[in-house]
């Protein structure tokens, strides 16, 4: 039974319960399954085992795209509270879970990107320290790229 096939579903709490369930079923009638957990990623990557067609930084574009449109829209409802919201989009950062790790991803993050250095998280601390103080008075609703000029 592939009628879902072409289809993509985002099942938040997909570890356990329901969510888990639905995830499964879904991948089952060939749906191709983002799947959202809190803590538990061995539950969450048992319950997409069934089809896992997309690759991993797949699921992390998806979920940039949808925080994007969430900035926009509390920013626009959340403004006339004198309440700004925006986000920062890193480029490669030197963390446990980052591309940065092995010799070749390095070699390509610096070939991309205009800074020629890899990010250390404080750079991008600084950053969101800007976007929280008074300096950054007028900026709301966007998404501020600190990726050493890796979009350009």
């Amino acid at each position: 039974m592939t009628h879902l096939s072409g289809k993509t579903a985002l099942v938040t709490g997909a570890s356990r319960g329901i969510g888990r369930a639905s995830a499964l079923a879904l991948a089952k009638a060939g749906a191709q399954v983002l799947v959202h957990y809190g803590r538990a990623a061995s539950e969450a990557d048992a319950s997409a085992a069934t089809q896992v067609a997309l690759s991993p930084m797949s699921a992390y574009a998806a979920t940039k795209g949808a925080l994007e449109t969430l900035v926009r829209h509390f920013a626009f409802i959340l403004g006339e509270r004198g309440i700004r919201v925006n986000a920062v989009a890193p480029g490669f950062v030197n963390t446990d879970a980052s591309l940065v790790k092995t010799e070749a991803g390095r070699q390509f993050a610096l070939s991309i990107q205009a800074l020629k250095r890899i990010a250390q998280p404080d750079d991008i601390a600084d950053v969101l320290t800007f976007l929280a103080s008074n300096d950054a008075r007028w900026i709301t609703g966007q998404t501020l790229y600190a990726d050493g000029g890796t979009r350009l």
